[in-house]
């Protein structure tokens, strides 16, 4: 969702880089957005899944079919805020602060090699969490 804006400009010729969604407060309306409608469709693949998923598969992933609205917008809000700040420290023509200042006091903040490398091992170590937690639950049932 925080990249549609730039693919319909892109589409119709015109490069606003990151400014027009790639600062704090076009990814609060993004957040709001993202939260108020993704809700009910995940609500409706989630059954979906549920419906159609072997058994541990779901055993895996776990089975529940609803998402709170306060989970929907917490992660939204975490989503669209966490993308600006890792586009903050890679891409110049960020201005998370807009219309404030047209700084970015993150840029280079760490190196992009860096940047990726820790994005791949916080994801590894989700997928490890996951797995440990499905362990547990299944010694203990």
């Amino acid at each position: 969702m925080i990249r549609l804006p730039d693919m319909i400009t892109k589409g119709a010729e015109i490069d606003y880089g990151h400014y027009k969604n790639g600062l704090y407060l076009g990814a609060t309306f993004v957040g709001l957005f993202c939260a108020v409608t993704g809700r009910p469709l995940c609500q409706i693949a989630l059954r979906v899944r549920q419906a159609w998923s072997p058994r541990w598969f779901t055993r895996w992933f776990g089975g529940s079919a609803q998402i709170s609205w306060s989970m929907a917008f917490v992660s939204a809000l975490l989503g669209t805020y966490s993308h600006v700040v890792l586009d903050s420290i890679m891409h110049r023509d960020m201005t998370p602060f807009a219309p404030l200042t047209s700084s970015n006091p993150m840029l280079d903040l760490i190196g992009i090699g860096f940047l990726h490398l820790m994005c791949f091992g916080l994801g590894v170590i989700g997928v490890l969490v996951i797995a440990l937690r499905t362990v547990t639950d299944d010694r203990s049932a």
